[in-house]
């Protein structure tokens, strides 16, 4: 009777346990079915086109997004093969290597063309990578992005910015032109200034965009002159201490006629400090050292340069040597060390030499 009884009582906590497991077994199973109704609407509402596929590149499932961004209905992707179906010809190679990556393991992202249905061609952002479950690799998923227009818009600017450069250039070819017919000794003075200030700004590794900017202010560095009587800028002597007081202005005249206009460079800025020292002894703010743009200071190493080994009127022109030595003897005193070096650099070992001069 006892022995019953506890059977009894065994067999009724086995079933509760039992019971309980199963609870806990349902519980887990309604856990799971929400995950996955989760995922399937992530999946069906993201706003990119998603693929997922065997780690050969057979598609298993795909949003709805992806469908409309090419064009297909799902019964025509299902088991194909992606790089087939929505890369060209052209760029299939390109596909494939991405896919192999990701079967790998590897995560992988590039902007790259993709093809409709219809044949249409379609810039696309892609993602690819690995799903990796318990550490095994089951499958790849992409996700496709149409950057179509946002492509179209990016050409677009490059254009607008391409037309702006080209009529900037001929706008400061003319501001140096006008500068240059009042001087007429120093016609091409400008333009060789803003090839040496080019080649230095280079050697020592400015980005294209600075050394631009350098250039097209040594193109019109002396545009200040324009405002210079005409007796003083050709006189054949050397000039008196009221003229050359006269003749400095040219900085901040410069400065005055460029400073409102928008450049996308500090180019204003460059001319008025073009003639500024190290050491404050040069002018028109008497700035020392770091108080100096680096741009104004391979300004100042050029026109030096440029001037000293050009004849004018008043003396003969130095030789390149002898140029160079008093470059070299002010250097760290009056011009920039570096600057100076690269410029030693570019006549003694690299044979700069300016290019023609052709006036539009």
């Amino acid at each position: 009777m006892a022995d019953n009884k506890k059977r009894i009582e065994d067999l009724e906590r086995e079933i509760a346990e039992l019971k309980k497991h199963i609870a806990t077994l349902e519980e887990a199973e309604e856990d799971r079915i929400t995950v996955r109704a989760y995922f399937d609407q992530l999946f069906e509402s993201a706003p990119e086109g998603i693929v997922l596929a065997d780690n050969q590149g057979r598609i298993i499932h795909v949003s709805k997004e992806f469908l409309n961004m090419f064009g297909y209905t799902e019964e025509e992707v299902i088991g194909k093969d992606v790089d087939t179906l929505v890369a060209s010809e052209e760029y299939r190679e390109e596909a494939r290597k991405l896919t192999n990556k990701a079967s790998v393991g590897e995560k992988t992202a590039l902007e790259t063309i993709r093809k409709k249905k219809d044949g249409t061609l379609i810039h696309a952002s892609i993602l690819a990578s690995p799903i990796v479950i318990r550490n095994k690799q089951v499958a790849v998923y992409a996700i496709y992005r149409d950057i179509t227009e946002r492509k179209k818009a990016v050409d677009t600017l490059k254009e607008s910015f391409a037309r702006t450069q080209k009529i900037l250039t001929a706008t400061v070819n003319t501001l140096a032109l006008a500068a240059e017919k009042r001087d007429p000794y120093t016609a091409g003075h400008q333009q060789r200034v803003a090839q040496l200030a080019r080649a230095i700004a280079l050697e020592m590794g400015y980005s294209e965009d600075i050394v631009e900017g350098i250039y097209l202010a040594g193109i019109i560095h002396d545009i200040g002159k324009i405002r210079i009587p005409a007796e003083i800028l050709t006189k054949p002597t050397t000039l008196t201490e009221l003229e050359l007081n006269i003749m400095k202005t040219h900085c901040q005249v410069g400065y005055d006629i460029l400073k409102d206009i928008d450049f996308p460079w500090p180019i204003a800025q460059m001319i008025l400090q073009h003639h500024e020292r190290l050491n404050g002894s040069g002018y028109p703010q008497e700035l020392r050292s770091n108080d100096i743009m680096k741009e104004a200071q391979i300004l100042a190493v050029a026109d030096v340069l440029e001037a000293m080994s050009s004849h004018r009127p008043y003396r003969p022109a130095r030789s390149l040597d002898a140029t160079l030595a008093e470059l070299e003897k002010n250097r760290g005193i009056l011009y920039d060390t570096d600057v100076v070096g690269v410029c030693l650099c570019l006549f003694r070992k690299k044979t700069f030499k300016f290019q023609d001069i052709h006036h539009a």
